[in-house]
């Protein structure tokens, strides 16, 4: 994955950890990395040994400012539809 860290080395004493790692931008979400949250959340989902997921930010600034503005405004209205269906689903 490109823009979603998947801890697993807690697994033992069921944690997870999933970061959003996109500091430069705050964390923000573009569809790629609402994707890849979503595998990871899946692939999390599988472990019945994992009994507490912990969904953090990197960086020293912000956990995860939303939406990414930037990459909605700048996308073509197909593209935007598909990133409305994903938040929506």
């Amino acid at each position: 994955m490109k823009y979603i860290l998947l801890d697993l080395q807690a697994k033992d004493e069921g944690v997870a950890i999933i970061k959003i790692n996109r500091p430069e931008v705050l964390n923000a979400l573009n569809r790629e990395t609402m994707s890849e949250l979503s595998t990871a959340i899946d692939i999390v989902g599988t472990d019945n040994n994992i009994k507490v997921v912990i969904i953090t930010g990197t960086g020293e600034r912000s956990f995860c400012a939303g939406a990414d503005i930037r990459y909605v405004v700048n996308i073509d209205p197909i593209e935007a539809e598909k990133y409305a269906t994903f938040i929506y689903s």
